[in-house]
């Protein structure tokens, strides 16, 4: 029944010797590793830095994802996720949709529309060159129709290059499989991870 001094380094403990073992279980200066990168620290910091490890494995809080991955890595993965939601990048729109539609809703909605104006200008510049042509003169809105004209041709240059860009970054996206392997079974099927 006599005390024995406890072995962690830093613990002024001095439990009894039959109780020694329960306390090194428990001590707060014990060795201890995380779970999830296998550190070594003092037991007493062991819950704080386990809730903060950048080597646990967390899932995507996108739904529809599914990806588990370190969390130190998350941040990149959800600037990438195709279901993590965005705001569409064009000017004046406020429209939020998951990744993996915004490219149709740019093209769609922004794109087309763009495009439709432009050719109906040009059909006025066709018809404002017949008449210039014929010797009529130009109806009173000119200025306006050619002003008109140049800023829809930058905004059309500038979706264009918008869509552009997100595609290559799509294509440039790295792909890896996942094989899991089964006592049982052997390799098992992968889940394909963009």
């Amino acid at each position: 029944w006599a005390p024995a001094k406890c072995p962690n380094e830093g613990c002024a403990e001095s439990p009894l010797r039959k109780d020694l073992p329960e306390h090194n279980a428990t001590c707060e200066y014990r060795a201890a590793k995380c779970r999830h990168c296998a550190t070594e620290m003092e037991g007493r910091l062991l819950a704080e830095h386990e809730s903060r490890c950048p080597s646990q494995m967390i899932l995507c809080p996108n739904g529809g994802c599914g990806v588990r991955q370190e969390w130190r890595w998350m941040k990149q993965h959800r600037e990438e996720c195709k279901s993590e939601e965005i705001v569409c990048p064009c000017a004046g729109c406020d429209t939020r949709l998951l990744r993996k539609a915004m490219d149709a809703h740019v093209t769609g909605s922004h794109l087309q529309k763009a495009e439709e104006i432009v050719q109906s200008l040009w059909g006025e510049v066709a018809r404002l060159k017949a008449a210039a042509e014929s010797g009529q003169p130009p109806p009173p809105q000119q200025d306006a129709s050619h002003e008109q004209l140049q800023n829809l041709w930058q905004e059309n240059a500038r979706l264009k290059a918008t869509l552009e860009s997100e595609q290559r970054r799509v294509a440039a996206t790295p792909t890896s499989w996942s094989f899991n392997w089964c006592a049982v079974d052997g390799w098992g099927g992968g889940k394909f991870y963009s």
